[in-house]
């Protein structure tokens, strides 16, 4: 997928997390792409060489407790601000 593609998803659907898989990128290239989607957060895991590459993208209002990584996954605790307890 293309960057105006994922604008134009992005855009159709508004979404407050986005994952992206075999980026192939650096956390600056990222970074670019982050601010070109209009999110406020990014957590990169830098590919291996050539391959892999994994990002995660969200918006300000989704408030995210912790991150675990690696090679291959990106494990994320969410706080649920709708739960009522």
């Amino acid at each position: 997928m293309t960057i105006p593609q994922l604008k134009e998803m992005i855009y159709l659907h508004f979404p407050s997390i986005v994952f992206l898989s075999e980026t192939k990128n650096k956390k600056t290239v990222m970074e670019k792409v982050k601010r070109q989607l209009k999110f406020d957060q990014c957590y990169v895991v830098e590919p291996v060489g050539k391959a892999g590459g994994l990002t995660l993208f969200w918006k300000e209002e989704v408030q995210v407790e912790s991150i675990t990584d690696g090679n291959f996954f990106i494990e994320v605790k969410i706080k649920d601000l709708e739960a009522k307890c």
